[in-house]
């Protein structure tokens, strides 16, 4: 997860870069991803022959289709995972696990509590209707949910909900998803690193498709939610309204979670 202000890149380049990591893996065609991978000097840098900085990947692949799971098994294929097998989960370190756990506890959320955790933040095309936020985080708190909201966070809050800075590394952001029963997100990086983690998920797709968004083979459970529309998947610039999104209401999400909660 790229840093949005310039003043945490040297950290982010600093993580990245020490300790050295065995392998790097670029899914998209953009070239600061690639110039990202050049950077730590893994042994191993996959990415597609696609991407505007190949000439620093180790071991290109052909880019046969665009962002897809297709595309990710590809990557994941190349680095060992057998086609049809199943993505490992991947193990986070302990350093990483005892820091989201003390994260939680400083906001009263004690390691055996059923959280789920709401995460509101992606691009604004993809982004769920703050008012619709507002109103899941309200009744899930008259139910007596434990949840918290992880940041950034445009949506107006009630004085006492637990709120979660972004960590600045990946791993601890990992670690923070992984003691979520459920984890609740548009579509984002959040969203799929939860799947990745095999965490139960509720995805919010509007303009874009879960089929289209998700890696197949993992074994989480998921509740993708989407309105079906003529018009999806959208273009580059979805309408002003965002009727897939509006249409999706918070009594499908807190449907959709209590399932996962087996409530």
């Amino acid at each position: 997860v790229k840093p949005e202000e310039l003043f945490d890149w040297p950290v982010f380049l600093g993580a990245m870069y020490k300790p050295r990591a065995d392998a790097a893996l670029v899914f998209s065609s953009d070239i600061a991803s690639g110039l990202l991978a050049g950077y730590t000097w893994a042994k191993h840098r996959y990415g597609f022959n696609d991407n505007g900085a190949a000439f620093l990947l180790t071991d290109h692949l052909r880019a046969d289709a665009g962002i897809s799971p297709a595309r990710a098994q590809a990557l994941v294929q190349a680095i060992g995972v057998a086609e049809g097998a199943r993505v490992p989960v991947p193990q986070l370190p302990r350093e990483a696990n005892d820091a989201a756990q003390r994260t939680l506890q400083a906001r009263g959320i004690a390691p055996s509590d059923t959280m789920v955790l709401l995460c509101p933040a992606t691009v604004q095309k993809l982004a769920w209707p703050n008012a619709h936020w507002e109103e899941l985080v309200r009744a899930l708190q008259d139910e007596g949910v434990c949840l918290a909201v992880l940041e950034p966070c445009e949506v107006q809050l009630p004085a006492n909900t637990p709120v979660l800075s972004m960590p600045k590394d990946t791993l601890e952001l990992a670690a923070l998803l992984n003691h979520a029963s459920v984890v609740v997100a548009a579509d984002s990086p959040v969203l799929h690193l939860a799947d990745l983690l095999e965490i139960s998920a509720v995805g919010i797709y509007g303009p874009t498709t879960p089929e289209e968004c998700t890696l197949p083979l993992l074994s989480g459970e998921r509740r993708p939610l989407c309105h079906e529309m003529n018009c999806r998947p959208c273009p580059e610039t979805p309408c002003p309204e965002k009727l897939c999104l509006q249409a999706i209401t918070p009594e499908q999400v807190i449907k959709a979670i209590k399932e996962l909660l087996r409530l």
